[in-house]
Parts: C-alpha cells; structure tokens; sequence
C-alpha cells in the first residue's frame, strides 16, 4: 500500500509540474522541476551547471541546414556549420578555423600537354655531344612550370652511350642529366622547372663506339621528348 501511495503521489506531482507536451520531469538536488521541451532537432545533454543537471542543446541535424555541409567545433565542445564550398574549393585552415579556399599555382596540379617530338633514324660515332635529329621542342613563355621528359631507345655496338637531356638557349646548353647507359637499352629522365623561352633537346655521345636511334633493322628504337604544363 505504500508503494501504491507513493506511485499516485509521484503521478499526481508530475501531473502538476508537466504543462506542456514533450516536458521532461527531472530533479534538482532537492525537488523534482519541469525541462522544458526543446525546439525542433535539439539533443538532450547532461550538464551539471544546470539546476536540473540536463539541457537542451544544438544537435548536428539541428546545426547542419543544406546538402553537402560540414559539421566541426569552433570552440570547446560547440558544434558549428561550415557551409560547403564552390566546385574546386580544396578545405584548408585558416588561423584556428577551416575554410574553403580556391587553390592557385601549386596544389593539384593539373599537367597540360604543351609539345612533343619523335626522332628520326641516327647513327653516330661521334665522341663529342651531338643532337639527336628531330628530337628538340620548343617550351613557350608563361607564367607556370613545366614537366619534360624524354626515353631514348638505341642500339650501342660500342663500350657505352651518354645522353644529355639539356636546354638549348641558341649559344649554350644547360645540362639536366647525363646518363651512362649499356648496349641496347633505353635511356629515359624527367625535369622540372620554370618556363622560360627555350629549346630543349636529347644530346648524345659514345665511347669508343657507335650509337644507333631509330634503327631500319631494330624495330621500335627511337626517341621521345614529350613537355607538360604544370597549371
């Protein structure tokens, strides 16, 4: 009978206290109190600074309000919204927050084909640098980088071959890379650097021997220069 009486003394207090649809009955550290019902989408938390210990607070359905929002704190345990970004925004921060940024020169680099040049047939015994015939392009000024590289496919009869991948500014050539290679092997390498007007080009050399690009009785032996736009 106790249990009885004390159930329909809680019912009845409750009744009293609860006004509204979706009130929450809950207690202080004395006395049972009304939590309001909260607005659309809210979380229930607990919060010890409270007189009840519980609140209402924003939510992440509350917080996020379009297609393709980002949910992250902009302070201690404070939900906020960062609105999503235009086509090709990268996110990045910015200080202590995050922002959408449109990425210019550097960051997902995008390589754009510029030129490129096949060889023609070639044998030398030269021990000097020569140019390989037809394998030179042409690298227009502009504001980027560029990305070149080149493969070198050749017979050697002879101890070894040198291949210089240079450029070629009309008096001096400015070397990348030369490269020691054995008989009947491809020589390839790759550069990267500022646009700046110039002719570049393969060069190369033997060694007490002959070298031979773009054979009529090798099939496939040839050369290839090929230059990217970094943009």
């Amino acid at each position: 009978m106790t249990f009885l009486s004390t159930l329909k003394k809680a019912a009845s207090s409750a009744a009293d206290i609860l006004t509204t649809k979706g009130d929450l009955l809950s207690r202080s550290s004395s006395a049972l109190g009304r939590l309001a019902v909260s607005t659309n989408n809210f979380s229930l938390y607990c919060d010890s600074a409270q007189t009840l210990g519980i609140k209402w607070a924003a939510s992440a359905t509350s917080t996020l309000t379009a297609a393709g929002d980002l949910l992250y704190a902009s302070g201690a345990n404070t939900l906020a919204r960062l609105p999503k970004g235009t086509d090709n925004q990268v996110l990045k921060m910015n200080g202590s927050s995050l922002n959408w940024e449109t990425l210019s020169g550097g960051g997902g680099a995008t390589l754009n084909k510029r030129s490129a040049a096949t060889s023609g047939a070639q044998t030398t015994t030269s021990t000097s640098l020569v140019d390989v015939t037809s394998l030179t392009t042409s690298i227009t000024d502009n504001t980027g980088k560029f990305y070149a590289t080149y493969s070198l496919n050749g017979y050697m009869s002879g101890v070894s071959v040198n291949a210089l991948f240079c450029f070629d500014d009309g008096g001096t050539s400015s070397e990348f890379a030369q490269i020691d290679a054995a008989r009947d092997t491809q020589i390839t390498d790759s550069y990267v650097g500022d646009n700046d007007g110039q002719t570049l080009k393969v060069q190369v050399k033997v060694d007490g021997g002959t070298v031979t690009i773009d054979s009529t009785n090798v099939t496939g032996r040839n050369g290839h220069i090929e230059v990217l736009e970094i943009s």
